[in-house]
């Protein structure tokens, strides 16, 4: 995390997969299926004990790789690309 005042703080993440596909019928890896996997978050401090945050995602795929940034719902269409976000609150007891 990256503070920007006191009270907010930035993140950012990157990944740059290479062959994340296998065939059905041997499981060796599919050449040129690669990703690109990014991630952009903050929060913001109300006080010590509680903060909001905000984050989203994404996953760029090749036209052979099917990566998705949530685990919920089915798996990406091959080729295409996914995004997912979430956003809460967090209160330490």
């Amino acid at each position: 995390m990256i503070p920007v005042n006191a009270k907010i703080n930035v993140m950012a993440q990157y990944s740059d997969l290479e062959n994340v596909a296998t065939t059905a019928t041997t499981g060796d890896p599919v050449d040129g299926a690669d990703a690109k996997t990014w991630a952009l978050g903050l929060t913001y401090d109300f006080s010590k004990r509680t903060a909001a945050y905000a984050m989203v995602g994404g996953a760029n795929n090749s036209s052979t790789s099917n990566v998705r940034v949530t685990t919920r719902g089915a798996a990406a269409a091959t080729g295409k690309d996914t995004t997912a976000y979430t956003v809460g609150i967090r209160h330490s007891f």
